[in-house]
């Protein structure tokens, strides 16, 4: 009598606290909602999903590091309106940057290391509009 009771408690335990997958690498919440990104081709999805699995967020950026390094466009990602866009950075837009992180009411500074150890900024912007409406561009140093 008392093993039906049993499985079905087990059932709905296991249905509370299992997990059908990970997490995703995706450091916004707020992508779930805009489902899979657009890309100009195969090659990109493929490279940006790995270079998104091989980010390391750092939390804080030490006031001690003051090594000025220059950064080039790698990716970008628009998000307007339930719609994700992905391209390909060209690479010749350089930003300087010395550690300091600048964070606004419609900017976010987010930094990270690559896979391949290399220092890289996220840089985050939202236009005020109905929908979500998020630029994001992703730099990485030389």
């Amino acid at each position: 009598m008392r093993l039906p009771h049993l499985a079905i408690i087990t059932l709905l335990l296991l249905t509370t606290t299992a997990k059908a997958q990970d997490q995703p690498t995706i450091p916004d919440p707020q992508h779930r909602y805009f489902g899979v990104p657009y890309f100009e081709n195969r090659a990109d999805s493929a490279e940006f999903m790995q270079f998104q699995a091989g980010l390391q967020w750092e939390e804080t950026v030490t006031a001690l590091d003051t090594t000025s390094r220059t950064y080039k466009l790698v990716w970008h990602e628009n998000q307007h309106g339930g719609l994700w866009m992905v391209s390909r950075g060209d690479g010749s837009t350089l930003v300087r940057s010395t550690g300091t992180v600048r964070v606004g009411p419609m900017h976010e500074e987010g930094h990270f290391r690559t896979a391949s150890g290399k220092h890289g900024i996220m840089i985050a912007w939202e236009t005020p509009c109905g929908l979500i409406c998020r630029t994001a561009s992703y730099y990485v140093e030389e």
